[in-house]
């Protein structure tokens, strides 16, 4: 593309998006691979502001996990941030074993491949949580 090309843009859109408010709240965020991109933007956003909730990053990654320098110095600035790298597949088991208290009240924000957030929404139905406590989108070309 050349120089001063003009270009139209449409977005951006989407559903993952943090409140605006300072309510003490709990999320937890699950990603798949390239998933990870919508939550660094709401992690650094926590973490700078000092925002009282708690948010959980769930991170499913085959290999070294993308941003992991800066979303684990994110945590360490900030209070009531986990972020779990988890590298073994996907199952009930392995997302109910790093739920921590009353989770089933938390929104949970689910982003990554159509074939990985399928699976993820299946499990929290399955473990009790409340369609109106599920926010997700699915990004297609990526594995």
């Amino acid at each position: 593309m050349k120089f001063e090309t003009e270009v139209q843009i449409n977005g951006p859109w989407g559903d993952l998006v943090l409140p605006y408010d300072s309510k003490e709240r709990s999320y937890y965020f699950v990603a798949g691979g390239i998933g990870v991109t919508p939550f660094l933007s709401m992690i650094k956003y926590k973490t700078e502001l000092f925002l009282p909730y708690e948010l959980s990053l769930l991170y499913f990654c085959g290999g070294v996990p993308l941003f992991k320098f800066d979303l684990e110095n994110w945590a360490n600035q900030s209070n009531k941030t986990r972020i779990l790298f988890i590298h073994e597949p996907i199952s009930a088991d392995t997302i109910k074993r790093r739920l921590v208290g009353d989770y089933a009240k938390s929104i949970f924000m689910v982003a990554g491949p159509p074939g990985f957030v399928n699976k993820v929404l299946n499990i929290l139905q399955e473990i009790g949580i409340q369609p109106q406590n599920i926010v997700h989108e699915s990004y297609t070309g990526y594995n």
